[in-house]
């Protein structure tokens, strides 16, 4: 969103928000990478630009000395090192840094990390070709998240809690505001049909101007590339109808940019509320209640027209009608009808600027536009491509006006303001009737303004596609600057396959402007949410913020939103903005002018999410995606398990003439090593202990070495494939759970919600039985859910479990209670008693009596179990009453013991009820396991006030899952050294075991 955009509405936005919201002196700013090492928290493709960026600390005495620096592979092997490079002061970031090239490294693997001189380590990072598999997706999500009009269903979005009524369903029939018309502003007339659209941002007014660079950063992808995003491959309720789902989706959020004409007149230029409200501060249940009807917000208007969100309107709509006609070409008529009609008011009525001095109501950002040629070529260009695509009448005059443009050719920064640059770009995407010289000039426009890029990215300290320069500035939303500098780049190096030699300087700048966005960046962070080891957490969304459990967080973000990024330009939030909370730091050097972690409701100058922002970081992830072979050179090597933990190498045929070179690194040094020549076979068992990772390549080598080949470097290791874990499903009242045979060297559980999509849930455990245990306790009631087993073998092969579903048992069940009171379950112990030498002691049921200390009365009733002794052990020493007789199989999840206990004594407090299973054990045996307040379940461990009724509670099932609870004891246990003996006695009663 435009960075104005709350400026003048600070007072009446903050208002509301003053009256609640305490003042906090400071806000946390952790959850960042505190190292000194930044990379790209993903991974790197393995034969792209792998540079981390190494920060000298300010109290180092000779900052500019290289240091040594170590790649480590995920068993700690050195697998490369090298010394860093000085770089100096980095201007945009105000430190000093160096950098650390490890480019040369190419063997695909996971969990790598660098480990500099005295500065410590990295994180973790993958070496992959693909590595953002799910980013394009996760981004796309966002447009389905934001959609108003219509109900959000949960199975269309990341988490239930984000599911939602419509958002403002009454767009249906919007009145436009009621202003003075003068030369230089004009009201709308009627009311306007705007109903089915996206929220621009984190609030939810309309807007054409930036809703038209949105739609056209994403059809634009679509018409370079038609067989990405096909049809059913995101979640969409429209998957399956034979459109591509990416048309789907934005033919939704442009449904509105067909009503924002009114009958007669220019295009109102946005739609808004007419107050700001306090969206942030309501509650998930009351949230679209509170955005549709609240008094507060003033209701909704059309504001005054525009001719740039005419121009918006029209080529919208006129890329639209061309990109869906093979699909509808019904609907494809009528967006062009009135893409035609929307160009023809633009045109011909006088010019309206939409300024900061424009009367408006004051619910929404200005979206102020005040230079208009750059508008009306972008929509030139539009009309002119639908023209020749339909073979249209007007199609010369629609190529006029291209040619005629302030902007034809121009290839440069663009953002919603300034949009002439899509103009070129559609030029170059879409069959037209230019002159071969005029694309020409285009296409070298591309490549000096893709150069200047390089030239810039490679001079910063860390790879952003941005440099601060004189003003010492980055402006609003400067990751949106970003990824749309990686679209150019994108458009440079496709055009440089085209002629024959594909430069990967451009595809490598574009993969380090990721490197930027997911952590080599000065804030440490990943920008993007839900990606990398420390990732932006909260963004300014209200919706967002209020159903993920505000500051509390007790739901993620949904993934991949981009948020604005570092913005010391225009600073208006925060402090400065009434919220009585900080947001963007003022200050600080431009790459640190970022907000810290749960700030979003404060911070809307830095940590904003928008539709133009989400836009081409979809655009730029799947192109990463479509062109990763392109960084992962050779020919193909893989590696499966031979005989005896042998690793089996394969290979293609690279044709007649060639025999083969296999390479082995060395275990020590790193360095590959020629292991063997095997002629012309294509396939080759190597044996090394199993386990230990290594590093394998193949040589090609023909006569003329001249034809020589090398394949991709793989990491390998002898291992044998797991063995299917059988795997057994437990649902419980409020939770479920899975055991299984724990066959792999990691058993990774893995949960869906539509037995298709699936996510990791964490590593299964070993159980007391020997096998292996997970508790899922983030379940919901009356919802089925897919389970499945991943064995791994040290990460060279996996094995999957046969799938199990279930849902949560909606009863809660009482396997056994006594409080002691007559007719219920009798005492069974008679002298079953078990000690250690030198301790007795009794077990009576009794009534309230009278004591040297209190009287004790129950917990409930009138009787309670007493127990009593005297321990004369020196040493450590045990006694256990086998109090009730029972037969409890243990299959539910959730199964707990609970009881009230009041010791009398210091040596009382050493006593727990416990359980004797039938296999011989003891609850008091299952290690890890606490009480419910911390104390740990060894009766040693001390528990409870002497003369104070204490509860306790023990959540034993999953330390026991596929036991049966054969007696229920009283247990003394004096975990001594020192010789402590004396008198233990005290009560319990209420014993309860339960789900």
């Amino acid at each position: 969103m435009k960075q104005n955009r709350w400026v003048r509405k600070l007072v009446m936005l903050w208002v509301a928000v003053l009256m609640v919201v305490p003042y906090f002196a400071s806000v946390s700013y952790a959850d960042f990478d505190t190292g000194n090492i930044r990379v790209n928290q993903i991974g790197y493709a393995p034969d792209g630009d792998k540079i981390a960026t190494v920060i000298i600390p300010p109290a180092s005495a000779s900052p500019s000395t290289p240091l040594s620096w170590q790649l480590l592979d995920y068993y700690n092997h050195v697998v490369m090192s090298g010394m860093t490079t000085n770089v100096g002061l980095d201007a945009a970031s105000g430190d000093y840094v160096h950098k650390l090239d490890f480019s040369a490294f190419k063997a695909v693997g996971t969990d790598y990390k660098l480990a500099v001189d005295t500065l410590g380590t990295s994180v973790n990072f993958d070496i992959q070709p693909d590595l953002y598999a799910t980013l394009p997706a996760d981004a796309m999500n966002y447009f389905y998240f934001h959609r108003m009009g219509e109900a959000t269903v949960a199975q269309y979005l990341p988490s239930a809690v984000y599911a939602r009524a419509a958002l403002h369903p009454g767009d249906s029939a919007v009145a436009c505001l009621t202003i003075t018309d003068s030369t230089t502003q004009k009201g709308c007339v009627g009311t306007l049909n705007v109903k089915n659209s996206w929220a621009d941002a984190g609030d939810y007014g309309i807007y054409p101007v930036n809703h038209a660079i949105s739609a056209w950063t994403l059809m634009n992808f679509y018409e370079r590339y038609p067989s990405s995003f096909p049809d059913s491959s995101l979640n969409l309720p429209e998957r399956g109808n034979g459109i591509p789902d990416i048309l789907d989706e934005v033919a939704f959020g442009s449904t509105y940019m067909y009503g924002m004409l009114p009958a007669s007149g220019l295009a109102s230029h946005k739609v808004t509320n007419v107050q700001w409200g306090d969206g942030f501060n309501q509650t998930t249940a009351g949230f679209v209640n509170y955005e549709n009807t609240s008094s507060a917000l003033g209701g909704r208007k059309a504001q005054p027209t525009s001719t740039a969100a005419t121009y918006a309107v029209a080529r919208t709509l006129a890329q639209l009608s061309r990109v869906i006609k093979p699909y509808n070409a019904t609907l494809a008529a009528s967006y062009w009808t009135k893409a035609k009609d929307a160009f023809s008011r633009a045109t011909s009525l006088p010019i309206i600027y939409y300024s900061g001095t424009t009367t408006d109501s004051v619910g929404g950002g200005d979206y102020d536009d005040v230079k208009i040629t750059d508008d009306r070529y972008a929509a030139a260009v539009e009309m002119y491509l639908t023209a020749y695509k339909n073979a249209d009448a007007n199609l010369a005059t629609y190529r006029t006006e291209v040619r005629n443009a302030v902007d034809f050719k121009k290839v440069g920064q663009f953002d919603w303001q300034e949009v002439g640059t899509t103009g070129t770009l559609s030029l170059l995407s879409v069959p037209n009737d230019l002159t071969a010289t005029e694309l020409n000039d285009m296409k070298a426009n591309v490549a000096t303004y893709a150069n200047s890029l390089v030239a810039i990215q490679n001079a910063e300290g860390y790879p952003a596609l941005i440099s601060p320069g004189a003003s010492n500035k980055y402006p609003w939303g400067s990751n949106s600057f970003i990824v749309n500098r990686m679209m150019v780049l994108g458009y440079a190096y496709d055009l440089s396959k085209v002629g024959g030699t594909p430069n990967l300087s451009y595809l490598k700048a574009i993969n380090r402007g990721m490197d930027y966005l997911m952590g080599t960046n000065a804030m440490k962070l990943s920008y993007i949410t839900g990606y990398g080891e420390y990732y932006e957490a909260d963004t300014h969304d209200r919706f967002a913020w209020v159903a993920s459990g505000k500051r509390t967080r007790t739901t993620p973000y949904p993934r991949g939103w981009l948020s604005g990024g570092p913005n010391n330009d225009v600073i208006n939030d925060g402090i400065a903005g009434g919220t009585g909370r900080p947001g963007t730091p003022t200050g600080v050097a431009p790459a640190k002018s970022y907000a810290g972690p749960n700030s979003a409701p404060e911070a809307w100058a830095s940590k904003e999410n928008t539709i133009n922002w989400n836009a081409p970081l979809v655009w730029a992830a799947q192109y990463i995606r479509n062109n990763q072979n392109d960084l992962y050179t050779g020919f193909t090597l893989s590696s499966s398990n031979g005989p005896s933990s042998a690793i089996r190498l394969t290979w293609p045929s690279q044709g007649t003439g060639y025999t083969y070179d296999v390479y082995v690194s060395d275990p020590t040094t790193g360095a590959m090593m020629l292991e063997t020549n095997v002629g012309a076979a294509t396939t080759v068992d190597i044996f090394r202990p199993a386990f230990a990772p290594y590093y394998f390549k193949v040589v090609a080598v023909n006569a003329n070495p001249a034809l020589n080949k090398t394949s991709r470097t793989i990491q390998a290791s002898g291992y044998p494939t797991p063995a299917q874990p059988n795997i057994q499903i437990l649902p419980g009242s409020g939770s479920i759970g899975l055991t299984f045979d724990m066959t792999g060297s990691t058993n990774v559980v893995m949960r869906s919600e539509n037995n298709s999509t699936w996510t990791y849930l964490g590593d299964g455990v070993y159980g007391p039985s020997g096998g292996g245990y997970y508790l899922d306790s983030t379940v919901q009631p009356n919802k089925t859910y897919y389970y499945k087993v991943v064995a791994t073998a040290y990460r060279y092969g996996s094995t999957d479990s046969a799938v199990v579903s279930g849902r949560t048992v909606t009863t809660a069940t009482s396997y056994f209670t006594t409080s002691l009171e007559s007719g219920q379950t009798p005492t069974t112990w008679g002298d079953s008693v078990e000690a250690s030498a030198n301790i007795g002691g009794y077990l009576p049921t009794i009534q309230p009596e009278a004591s040297v200390r209190t009287n004790e009365q129950a917990k409930t009733g009138t009787a309670a179990l007493m127990f009593s002794g005297k321990d004369n052990s020196t040493s450590s020493s045990y006694i256990r009453f086998k109090s009730f007789d029972v037969n409890i199989p243990v299959n539910d999840p959730n199964l707990k013991l609970n009881y009230w206990f009041y010791p009398q004594t210091a040596l009382a407090k050493n006593v727990i009820v416990d359980l004797l299973f039938t296999d011989g054990t003891l609850m008091s045996d299952c290690y890890g396991l606490s009480d419910t307040q911390g104390n740990g379940v060894d009766p040693s461990s001390g528990r409870g006030t002497i003369n104070t009724w204490t509860q306790v509670q023990f959540n034993f099932a999953p330390y026991a899952i596929g036991k049966t609870v054969d007696k229920i004891l009283i247990h003394y246990k004096d975990w001594d050294y020192g010789g402590t003996t004396g008198q233990f006695r005290g009560y319990v009663d209420d014993i309860k075991i339960t789900n």
